[in-house]
């Protein structure tokens, strides 16, 4: 059985192995192999340390997928509006009928807006 910091460097070697295959683009079964023979250092080192690996860059991605997520983590948290008083003390639920927000403070909010009105309008015509 391999030590931790021996099968690591293995893992890194193996790592940029498949990163230049990718970035040559190379045929999908070699890269394939190359991520699989990566894997099988990934859960050897874990079954000699007791701890998954972690990379150098401390970049490792979830399973699901990163890109979706990396998205999903720099989008700043919205802001709860205001509750808007109407000043109509009937107590009537009013329909939002414009856009309430600025296209250059919030675009997507005003694109999700002007989406909702176009679909709207097009059963009318």
């Amino acid at each position: 059985m391999s030590s931790g910091a021996e099968i690591k460097t293995k893992i890194e070697e193996q790592g940029n192995k498949v990163r230049t295959l990718k970035e040559s683009k190379a045929a999908k079964g070699d890269i394939d192999a190359a991520v699989k023979s990566l894997l099988e250092l990934k859960a050897q080192y874990k079954e000699a340390t007791g701890e998954d690996y972690a990379p150098p860059g401390g970049n490792q991605r979830s399973s699901g997928g990163g890109k979706k997520d990396s998205k999903k983590e720099n989008k700043p948290p919205a802001a709860a509006a205001p509750p808007k008083d109407s000043g109509d003390a009937s107590g009537k639920k009013q329909t939002k009928l414009g856009i309430d927000c600025k296209k250059s403070e919030n675009l997507s909010d005003w694109f999700s807006q002007v989406c909702k009105i176009s679909q709207s309008f097009s059963g009318l015509y």
